[in-house]
């Protein structure tokens, strides 16, 4: 009897295991065929046209997976995305000097000085409270800067202030916090309502710093939550400015290459003259 139960147990997972492995195939192909698919969109939206080849049967993969209702355009030379939004009558301010990337989005009462950036995927929500970013300082790529719907405390009314030579690494959360100059905060780093980062200091890739939570002057933090770890060495507080001020060059580039001053303005003026009517 064990045997033949062994035996039984035995077919069963090979018919699970082949059953498994056919729609690990079919899901494969589907996939490669959904990437062809797509593939095929996007050469021929390079060469300026959309229709396929007449020759093959044709359905959008956005459409037949359901992430489309209808056939995107991918002929729009222009972006819609909007860098800077205007929100209850504030209207962020960045100097000539700033590079606030195409996918980045400022909204209501941001200001940023002299060389600071904003790259890739990242906010800045100033809705209910202001967010200022000091000269020198950057906020890298898929970043969130959040305020606070209403004051803290009476010392804190639930602004954004970040100082000077501040780096702020990729894929970070800060929520009503206050970063003096020269600091250096990791990536994937959270800093919740309250918290204060003084000046000199350095947050480790990953750090969490609760609610309240004050990091003194000179000070190196790590963990979740984050945690006191040691002093940083005279050569690390040196870095805090030299390295910011070396991003410069990299910040410029980017406004050179890919930066339209007033693109937003000459789609709308387009647009009324009727050069984008299909």
């Amino acid at each position: 009897q064990r045997t033949k139960d062994w035996t039984t147990t035995q077919k069963h997972t090979a018919l699970t295991s082949t059953t498994q492995r056919t729609k690990n195939e079919t899901n494969s192909t589907d996939l490669k065929d959904m990437l062809r698919r797509v593939f095929h969109v996007v050469r021929a939206a390079q060469r300026g046209e959309y229709s396929p080849r007449p020759d093959v049967i044709y359905e959008h993969p956005g459409v037949k997976w359901g992430m489309y209702r209808s056939i995107p355009d991918y002929k729009d030379a222009y972006s819609k995305h909007r860098t800077v939004v205007p929100l209850k009558e504030e209207v962020p301010f960045f100097q000539p000097t700033c590079f606030v990337a195409p996918s980045a989005t400022l909204v209501g009462n941001v200001e940023l000085f002299d060389h600071a950036s904003v790259w890739y995927g990242s906010v800045l929500r100033a809705e209910h409270r202001a967010i200022q970013m000091g000269a020198y300082s950057r906020v890298h790529e898929n970043c969130v800067v959040d305020t606070a719907f209403e004051d803290l405390n009476d010392d804190h009314d639930g602004s954004v202030v970040i100082g000077h030579f501040v780096t702020v690494g990729p894929n970070s959360l800060l929520r009503a916090t206050t970063i003096e100059d020269n600091v250096h905060i990791g990536p994937n780093c959270i800093l919740l309502d309250g918290s204060y980062v003084e000046t000199n200091c350095m947050l480790a890739p990953g750090t969490l710093l609760p609610v309240g939570a004050r990091v003194s002057t000179g000070q190196l933090w790590a963990g979740n939550p984050g945690k006191y770890v040691r002093d940083l060495t005279p050569e690390e507080v040196d870095w805090l400015v030299a390295e910011p001020e070396a991003f410069v060059p990299k910040s410029k580039q980017h406004i050179w290459e890919y930066e339209l001053p007033g693109c937003y303005d000459q789609y709308i003026e387009a647009e009324q003259k009727g050069f984008l009517e299909k």
